[in-house]
This record gives structure tokens, sequence and C-alpha cells, in this order.
């Protein structure tokens, strides 16, 4: 078979080019808040407080989140003749996110869900995909720092989309452990 062949029916092309748009966007988003930033205008001023750094990255993902929630259940209700899931309980709609969410969207599940049963819960990726490929000529501290300054917003914004999406109100923020391993924390209201 040709190399072509298989790179296609792998879809390594498609992931290649998603993880391409995802750096080229979080880029886009930090030269636009610098750009209106620098503005004098008291206008824009206020305008970069609303677009703080990342929240155009966060808030494609959140999108995504959205509809990304109902398409996997949908699919999963094909799949599988009992229907969806029970969300009766908080851990079992993180179990999902660890579990088909990450599955559909990096190819592999989560390394570690905890918990302290009163709303944290800390998702591990020892190998998160997105920023595995990312490299500075300054070094490894250089490309962490840019890795938690713009690359962690997408993926935040998309665990609090499917959140939402469920009815659970949560703040997400991200972590570079030890390149490239992120924790994911997630704060929720139940």
């Amino acid at each position: 078979m040709p190399l072509e062949y298989d790179l296609l029916s792998n879809n390594t092309i498609n992931k290649s080019c998603l993880e391409y748009l995802l750096i080229e966007t979080a880029s886009m988003s930090h030269e636009a808040t610098l750009q209106v930033c620098d503005n004098e205008n008291t206008e824009d001023h206020e305008q970069a407080r609303i677009l703080s750094e990342g929240s155009l990255t966060e808030e494609i993902g959140y999108n995504i989140g959205l509809k990304l929630v109902d398409y996997l259940l949908y699919l999963q209700k094909e799949k599988n003749a009992t229907g969806t899931p029970k969300f009766d309980q908080v851990v079992n709609i993180m179990k999902f996110v660890c579990k088909n969410v990450w599955e559909s969207l990096f190819g592999r599940q989560i390394d570690n869900l905890r918990t302290n049963h009163r709303g944290t819960y800390v998702l591990v990726d020892r190998s998160f995909t997105m920023i595995s490929r990312l490299d500075s000529p300054q070094g490894v501290q250089d490309t962490l720092n840019q890795t938690r300054k713009h690359y962690l917003w997408y993926p935040c914004g998309i665990i609090r989309g499917l959140l939402d999406s469920l009815d659970i109100d949560s703040t997400v923020q991200a972590e570079v452990t030890e390149f490239p391993s992120v924790s994911f924390h997630i704060q929720t209201s139940k």
C-alpha cells in the first residue's frame, strides 16, 4: 500500500491540520489582543480588557464543546442499544469526558482522574498531543511558558463547553506539570 493511503486511512493528515490550525489560532488570538492593547483609544482598552489573553481561543473551544457533547451522545446511542449514559453524578460526566471525549478528540483516554468529591476534579494527560510537538529555539523553559500562555486555552474551553452543555457550571484551568504532561483543574458548583 502506498504511504499516502495509510496516512489518509489513519486520519493523520486531519489531525496534523487541526494541530496546525490550533497553533495558528492561539498565535492569532495573542497578536489580536496585543494590537488592541497597544491602541491609544480608550474604547479599545475596554475591548482589550474584555478580550483578555486567551479568551478568543478559549471561546472557540467552548463553542466546540457545547456542540461536541450532543454529537458524541448521538454516536454512543447509535452504537449502543441501551441508550445514552446516565449522568446522575458529576463524576460520571467527568468519566465521560476522560474516556469518550478525549478519545474522540485526541485519540486516547485521559491517564488519570482525581476528585475530592466536593466539586474539584483533576484530569491528567501525561502525553497531551496538542503540545507534545511544540518546541522553542530558546529551550524547554520557553516552550513551557509559551504553552501556558497560549495553547491550553482551547482544551480548557472544550471542557467548559461540554460541562456547560450538561448543565454544570465550572471553571477550568490547565497547567503543564512536566512537559508534555498537562493537568486540567476543574472546579464545579455541584
